[in-house]
Order: C-alpha cells, then sequence, then structure tokens
C-alpha cells in the first residue's frame, strides 16, 4: 500500500495499531501511517464487503452500495472502506 491511501485511510479515522505495516511519507520520515493488512481492512469494512472481483489487472471490492477498484485486493477493500466512512461518518 502507498503512502497516499495509507494517509487517506489514516486521516479518515482507520485504527492505526497496530502497526503490521508503515507506509512512510516520503518527504517527512516521521510522518507514518500504517498500512493495513487485508484482513484488517475486511474486518474493519464489516458487513459491507459482498465480492472481491479481479478483472484485468484491475481489483474491485463489491459493497452494499459502492463499488472501489485497486491494483491489489487490499487497496480496492481499503477504498471501500474509505467510500463507505464518508458516506457514513458515524462509522
Amino acid at each position: 500500500m502507498d503512502w497516499v491511501l495509507a494517509r487517506m485511510l489514516r486521516d479518515a479515522g482507520f485504527p492505526q495499531f497496530p502497526r503490521y505495516e508503515q507506509a512512510v511519507n516520503p518527504e517527512n520520515a516521521g510522518d507514518i501511517a500504517t498500512a493495513p493488512t487485508l484482513s484488517q481492512v475486511v474486518e474493519a469494512s464489516g458487513h459491507q464487503l459482498r465480492a472481491l472481483i479481479n478483472a484485468k489487472r484491475i481489483w474491485y471490492a463489491v459493497g452494499d452500495k459502492n463499488v472501489s477498484e485497486g491494483k491489489t485486493p487490499r487497496d480496492a477493500v481499503a477504498r471501500l472502506w474509505l467510500r463507505h466512512t464518508v458516506e457514513n461518518p458515524r462509522h
């Protein structure tokens, strides 16, 4: 997971601990965000994740109301979590 997506998750309130993997701001090594595992983002997504589909090297995470995409399953589900969180701020 790249820095930009990890930072977006952090800024939207994704839990930052435990930190199994980290993403570091390339311009400020002291600025760190958790890069959650696929299992962590699936768990955080709760029951909204309905399907995970790979089509021509793009992954799609299908939720109740949204579809998000990414280069990896983890990125697609993380973006689904972000969309759900933005639409439902009390997530």
